[in-house]
């Protein structure tokens, strides 16, 4: 909404009113001086967290004292608009400056126009351009704000109509263009990009601005366009490039640290390349922070079979070039270990660094720890994996481990509890998992005395709401126990023994392996699983997981028809 205008005839006859007693004859704040407090006001402690309502009651406030604000002022407001998600008040907010008598400007336009695009809706982005436009009112921050939003062959377009309506393009506006075009994935658009718009040796024709020459976060951009579509090897050459041809001074730490992370993002992790660049930017001056150093040790935990130990060694060398090991440091080697499944190794390192180096662990650290013992990771470490059931898996381990977070006063996230749940299924323990995943929802109830159940899981109310992950991790090991041989084989001898007559002492008994549950379980379980889910979070319109539904269906349901509808509508169906 918009603020009302103040009472101007009042504000012009009373003028301020008199300072309280005691205040007498000091130098009371000029107009212009209390416009500036309030907005800075505005802008720290309600703008930059998007608390709406606040940045009203300020602004009230303000009119209510006799200031009236100007453009910065609700030019901030818009801001704290787009930053609350809002875009309709941001633009119902621009639309009534003219209210206030005044005038937007590009900058109350980019604001509105990034609002949308924020909020997903690029089409009304590009309205606010258009008007904008219309209003003379677009300069290179409008045509910024929309490059982020727009697919990257409208780039071009954009950068035409700026041409046409006499805007010449910025610095900020040709590397807005650039990453939108690096995002995608489009190394040889991103250079023909600079050779058409950015050419430093080009002479501009007389009347005319220079082109922008490209700066650092130029270089940066080219070299993530490589990065984005999985040419890691081309972006070291072009990196390697610029450095044999003197462009050192053009070339910062994130450059190398972009080049570094598809080294090791690569597959297998280029580990003894992304060693080779750091070593070259330290020859050049550049000294490595610590966000290098973890690239390295992601590239460590990354290869097959994980190396640990020398991730821990690079950890190491963190401390010994003066920096301070992040939680990303730590968890990412505890990852490496937990990888190579020596998840004590990786608690051991926990506890060091928290005594030692007085690390606060957070609930990363224990997530890692918690994930150390949800999987197997046999074929990581030996190359091979022969479990029939996984028995690295230790779902009771980890749940000793949210123990532990409840004891210190940390507080499970989703990643803590969809750790959990996917620990439980490939423990085998179907009935377990959901009797997690039941606590959360609604705190006991339907899953409760099923099969091997155990006991129920407490967490603090309120402390957790459930999200559309758990449900897909549950349902999916449904998915793979219906699919197991065994439990197939199995499943075929019951349906023949019931259409045959049954030998005395016969049963399911001689499967080898684990029991498999009955069909009717599994059946109640998907009952009562989808019933949780629409209670909790309702129908959604989520693809894999209606998916997973009919899969279910199709493999427990004499002929099963999937339902007429997706999305929603069919997991309701179903």
């Amino acid at each position: 909404t918009v603020v009302p205008l103040p009472d101007r005839r009042a504000a012009s006859g009373g003028g301020m009113a008199p300072p309280p007693g005691g205040s007498r004859g000091r130098r009371q704040p000029r107009p212009m001086d209390l416009v500036v407090r309030y907005t800075k006001r505005l802008n720290r402690d309600f703008a930059e967290r998007g608390d709406v309502d606040g940045a009203n009651g300020l602004i009230e406030a303000m009119v209510a004292e006799g200031v009236a604000p100007t453009l910065v002022t609700m030019n901030t407001l818009i801001k704290c608009y787009r930053n609350a998600r809002r875009p309709d008040g941001a633009e119902t907010t621009l639309h009534g400056l003219r209210q206030w008598g005044l005038t937007p400007d590009g900058c109350s336009y980019c604001t509105v126009i990034d609002a949308w695009g924020l909020a997903g809706k690029p089409e009304e982005a590009r309205r606010v351009l258009s008007e904008a436009e219309a209003n003379g009112m677009s300069d290179t921050r409008t045509y910024s704000a929309l490059m982020r939003f727009v697919p990257w062959p409208e780039v071009e377009t954009l950068m035409q109509r700026m041409a046409a309506l006499g805007v010449p393009p910025d610095l900020a506006t040709c590397n807005a263009a650039l990453n939108t075009l690096a995002t995608a994935g489009q190394p040889e658009a991103a250079l023909t990009f600079v050779e058409k718009h950015m050419r430093p040796s080009a002479c501009a024709p007389a009347g005319q601005r220079a082109p922008p020459s490209p700066d650092q976060r130029t270089y940066s951009i080219l070299l993530k366009a490589f990065c984005a579509c999985g040419k890691a090897a081309q972006a070291e050459g072009m990196l390697r490039l610029m450095l044999a041809n003197g462009f050192v001074d053009v070339l910062d730490v994130p450059a190398f640290s972009t080049v570094m992370n598809a080294l090791v993002s690569s597959r297998p992790a280029n580990v003894a390349a992304a060693e080779s660049l750091m070593r070259d930017a330290e020859a050049h001056g550049l000294t490595p922070d610590t966000q290098m150093f973890n690239l390295l040790i992601k590239g460590y935990a990354s290869c097959i079979p994980p190396q640990p130990e020398a991730a821990r060694a690079t950890l190491e060398r963190i401390i010994a070039a003066g920096l301070t090991p992040s939680i990303a440091s730590l968890t990412s080697v505890m990852d490496a270990f937990c990888e190579a499944n020596d998840v004590d190794a990786a608690a051991a390192l926990a506890r060091h660094f928290s005594e030692v180096h007085g690390l606060v662990l957070t609930e990363p650290v224990y997530n890692v720890l918690i994930k150390g013992y949800a999987r197997c990771r046999c074929k990581r470490s030996n190359g091979v994996c022969h479990c029939v059931v996984c028995t690295c898996c230790q779902p009771n381990a980890g749940m000793q481990i949210l123990e532990q977070m409840a004891m210190r006063g940390l507080v499970p996230d989703a990643v803590t509890i969809n750790t959990l749940i996917d620990a439980h299924c490939n423990a085998g323990q179907l009935a377990q998992a959901w009797l997690l995943l039941e606590s959360i929802c609604i705190g006991g109830g339907g899953l409760a005395g099923r099969q091997g159940a155990g006991g129920r899981v407490h967490l603090r109310p309120g402390a957790l709401q459930p999200n559309l992950t758990g449900f897909r991790t549950a349902f999916r090991a449904m998915v793979r126990h219906v699919s197991d041989t065994r439990f197939s084989r199995a499943d075929r001898r019951r349906r023949d023994m019931e259409d045959a007559p049954t030998a005395a002492g016969s049963s399911d008994a001689a499967v080898v392996g684990p029991p498999a549950l009955s069909r009717e379980l599994l059946l109640q379980m998907l009952a009562d699983g989808l019933g949780l889910l629409l209670a909790t979070l309702g129908p959604k319109n989520d693809e894999s997981l209606s998916s997973t539904l009919h899969t279910l269906g199709r493999a427990l349901v004499p002929n099963w028809q999937a339902p007429s509808s997706t999305g929603g509508a069919g997991m309701s169906e179903a």
